[in-house]
């Protein structure tokens, strides 16, 4: 199931004061910590204590995968710009849990405007 994300998505992600129950912010910190392993919503209600329904609620208008996978972008984008001559965007998507190469990579040009082998071409 995919939802819609809102006009203000990408704000919500980039605001690093944001209000949001504790649950959020502590699955959101373990997120950060383990955005390259494999997170399912159920183990990350059971890690904040709360039901999958109120798991979602907390996050308004972004699921907790959708979230894990900005998290995950972001991360790749990083190694694109640090790495990029040493790693082929396949290697380092794969990495961060990408297996789907011609999604990750319209996912990657939708929220940076670019595709990442360009990322890695200016680096």
């Amino acid at each position: 199931m995919s939802v819609q994300a809102h006009s203000y998505f990408q704000e919500q992600l980039n605001s690093e004061q944001r209000l949001a129950p504790l649950h959020v912010k502590r699955v959101e910190g373990y997120i950060q910590d383990h955005a390259d392993e494999a997170i399912t919503p159920v183990m990350l209600a059971d890690l904040a204590g709360v039901s999958l329904r109120t798991l979602y609620a907390g996050f308004k208008g972004v699921s907790p995968m959708e979230y894990q996978r900005s998290i995950r972008l972001k991360r790749v984008k990083e190694d694109l710009c640090q790495q990029g001559a040493n790693c082929s965007v396949t290697d380092i998507a794969t990495r961060w849990g990408f297996g789907h190469m011609e999604r990750f990579s319209q996912e990657y040009r939708r929220l940076f405007g670019e595709k990442p082998s360009e990322t890695k071409r200016k680096s």
